[in-house]
């Protein structure tokens, strides 16, 4: 072959290369009607707070996905994002003599907090095979997704409490013979699993330790079971606990509450507690609670304290009242001058006259060395049977009435024996009421004789 020749077939080579023709992209095959994306969400109903709301993305073609696809997670505030399955659902059928290949991804979201949640354009990356272009590779996005979250009703965020399609608690312990002597120890398992939640999103168990029964917490377990589409999350807890000092000891019940996202009702589980004895095994029973419910032994003890603090002002307030009706019945010295001081208003003279002489007789300053320190107190009723009659008081009084220090005091005590026994009207009635401020003052420091008779021996009544 010559030199132009070979010129010749280069040339006719370069003329026949197509000029102009542009690859195939999956846009372009989405919009010829031969890819399709879809995103919805799989749960229906209600959608509440710690929830698993499922995002499901289909992708359909009409030849065959060539290569894995890989599928780029969001990032959404207070909402928790993962992919649960690693592999997709794949499946086929025909339609109008098309076979078609389906491919569904589902990413599981978990919001906690309540509100509308948007779900941004995911990115997919993926490779299709195409019957004049062979494998296409790129990458598409899906659309947006809203959607809104709640609280159950009834329920707080700040409590303890997980969303779940099933919930189940249980526990086991060894030995099963234990006896709480010193240096014994019990070793306690508590299984919580559920579906439908992260294994990290169970409750953690703790208790309040009696006194001399240390708790010692292992790390807990996490396990996380798939199996036919459904994903169950497991949480093991282990304490052991030692006994320091022989005796019975409480390790209290467990509660811990959840919402049945099928039946859209609050449930609660609970595990009995157990009662630990030296000489006996371990019994099960309602012996108090873990401090999952919402009353625990705090918010008891406050109401204890509470009642006891009622009762104590309750019982002061009696004793304030006896104390009081007490002191106004008592005739004491201060009450028998002013029931003096009242019988010289009403002008009964004889009555004033009888507790004069009372109060001379029992607070004068010869009475009260014969009495020592204290005073003789009585009440109303004893006050109807003071054992004075009319002749001792006249001559009490007369006796008395020379013998104060002041002359004035013993005018004006014979003053008020006449008016009460002579029946002579008295000059002034404010001049009686003189006779309680002067004897006040304790003038009364000489008495030249005492009374001959024992008045509280004499049945007589005061009043006429």
């Amino acid at each position: 072959m010559n030199v132009k020749s070979l010129l010749f077939c280069i040339i006719l080579s370069v003329l026949l290369i197509p000029v102009g023709v542009k690859s195939i992209t999956l846009d372009d095959l989405i919009n010829g009607n031969e890819l399709f994306v879809n995103t919805y969400l799989e749960n229906k109903g209600q959608l509440v707070v710690r929830q698993e709301i499922t995002l499901v993305i289909e992708l359909k073609s009409n030849r065959w996905f060539a290569g894995g696809t890989t599928i780029r997670l969001p990032e959404i505030a207070d909402v928790i994002v993962t992919q649960r399955e690693q592999f997709a659902e794949n499946s086929s059928f025909n339609e109008n003599d098309i076979s078609w290949t389906i491919q569904r991804w589902r990413i599981s979201l978990f919001p906690q907090k309540a509100g509308v949640i948007t779900i941004p354009p995911l990115a997919v990356m993926l490779k299709v095979n195409h019957e004049k272009s062979g494998n296409i590779s790129g990458t598409i996005q899906t659309s947006a997704i809203d959607f809104k979250v709640e609280v159950p009703d009834g329920i707080s965020l700040t409590e303890r409490w997980l969303a779940a399609e099933n919930f189940e608690l249980e526990r086991t312990w060894e030995p099963l013979d234990f006896h709480s002597k010193q240096g014994e120890s019990l070793r306690m398992k508590i299984t919580q699993t559920a579906q439908g939640v992260l294994p990290m999103m169970l409750t953690p168990v703790k208790f309040e330790s009696p006194e001399y029964l240390a708790a010692y917490y292992h790390p807990p377990k996490f396990e996380n079971i798939s199996h036919r589409g459904e994903n169950r999350a497991v949480r093991v807890d282990t304490i052991d606990f030692s006994v320091e000092k022989e005796g019975e000891f409480i390790i209290p019940e467990i509660r811990l509450n959840w919402w049945d996202t099928g039946n859209h009702e609050f449930k609660t589980v609970t595990i009995p507690g157990l009662l630990l004895s030296p000489n006996d095994p371990v019994v099960e029973g309602e012996f108090g609670s873990s401090g999952f419910n919402a009353i625990n032994n705090a918010v008891f003890l406050l109401l204890v304290v509470f009642l006891f603090t009622i009762t104590i002002y309750i019982y002061r307030l009696i004793q304030r009242y006896q104390r009081k009706v007490t002191l106004s019945t008592e005739l004491t010295e201060k009450n028998v001058l002013r029931k003096y001081n009242q019988s010289i208003r009403d002008k009964n003279w004889v009555i004033a006259c009888r507790w004069l002489y009372y109060w001379l007789d029992h607070f004068s300053t010869i009475s009260k060395k014969e009495a020592g320190e204290g005073n003789l107190l009585l009440n109303a009723t004893q006050a109807q049977k003071i054992p004075y009659n009319p002749l001792h008081v006249k001559w009490g009084l007369a006796t008395y009435a020379g013998t104060f220090d002041n002359p004035e005091l013993n005018r004006l005590v014979k003053s008020l024996m006449q008016a009460a026994y002579f029946n002579v009207e008295p000059e002034s009635q404010s001049d009686f009421l003189k006779i309680t401020a002067e004897l006040s003052k304790n003038w009364l420091k000489r008495l030249k004789f005492r009374l001959w008779f024992k008045p509280d021996k004499i049945d007589i009544r005061l009043n006429p």
